[in-house]
């Protein structure tokens, strides 16, 4: 099967969606509990007694997630933490809690390129990206980490076909992070990820720049990442295999991204009565 053809087929089995609605944001929650928490142990499960993986940046954070149309199960999500939105939300990224004493310093790392140099509504981290353990089986595996993909009840040639795209789902999620941090309009994307992670995103021609030292969390190796708006725009479109998934993610966050800036506005202009006009969200 030709590249072409395995992008059309993920995109028809495959919808990117923005989280609005309690229900949908505690359906990311959850996926993200099985992930970090029950398969790879990164978060305690008892701080989780819900089973809802979350923290105090979830509060303000865009949440975005794709769904495997024939059987309605979440696949992956993403969130987006967008600080100086609101006086009462965090004016810090994570990786400004987290990551701080790792950053480059000693003429290392471009002062533009610092966190704490950047004005607060310039800037974004991308974080909590994750795949379902359901979607990391590929042909021919047996199993995955959790167990076999009984739940894709499918023909055998059926099966097989769903089961090809699963690898895409990665680079999906990078191609719609890339076009909702253009839709927010936040020039400076930052965040913290496996230096394997950030190898195989620039064999895809995603090139992020490592600006910290690599960290250990949780026995992982892990490291801070910055990429500029625009080239990591630029890239994502000149690929010809994340061309097609970026659009895929225009076409289908769009009408989301709408709902979610306008009730941003109208929250951020309920809360700004008798303060400047330049103090509003724009």
């Amino acid at each position: 099967m030709d590249r072409n053809e395995l992008v059309n087929q993920f995109q028809a089995y495959f919808e990117y969606q923005v989280a609005l609605t309690p229900e949908q944001r505690r359906e990311a929650f959850q996926l993200r509990y099985d992930v970090y928490c029950m398969e790879y142990g990164y978060e305690d499960p008892s701080d989780h007694p819900d089973g809802q993986e979350q923290d105090d940046f979830d509060e303000s954070a865009l949440i975005c997630t794709v769904r495997h149309t024939q059987t309605g199960r979440l696949a992956g999500c993403f969130r987006i933490i967008l600080p100086g939105m609101e006086p009462s939300e965090p004016e810090r990224l994570q990786m400004e809690v987290d990551c701080t004493e790792t950053l480059y310093t000693n003429g290392r790392l471009d002062s533009g390129r610092h966190p704490k140099n950047l004005r607060r509504d310039s800037v974004c981290e991308v974080s909590r990206l994750a795949i379902h353990t359901d979607f990391r089986k590929r042909p021919g595996e047996k199993q995955t980490r959790m167990g076999a993909v009984d739940w894709l009840d499918l023909p055998e040639d059926q099966r097989l076909a769903h089961l090809r795209t699963f690898p895409l789902l990665g680079s999906s999620l990078f191609s719609a992070v890339a076009y909702t941090c253009g839709r927010l309009g936040r020039d400076h994307i930052f965040a913290v990820m496996e230096p394997r992670l950030a190898r195989l995103l620039t064999r895809e021609g995603i090139r992020f720049q490592q600006i910290g030292d690599v960290m250990e969390y949780h026995g992982e190796e892990r490291a801070a990442y910055y990429n500029s708006l625009e080239k990591f725009v630029v890239e994502t479109v000149a690929s010809p295999l994340l061309r097609p998934l970026y659009r895929m993610g225009e076409n289908q966050l769009a009408p989301g991204l709408t709902v979610w800036l306008e009730r941003l506005r109208s929250h951020s202009n309920e809360h700004s009565c008798g303060r400047r006009p330049d103090n509003k969200v724009s």
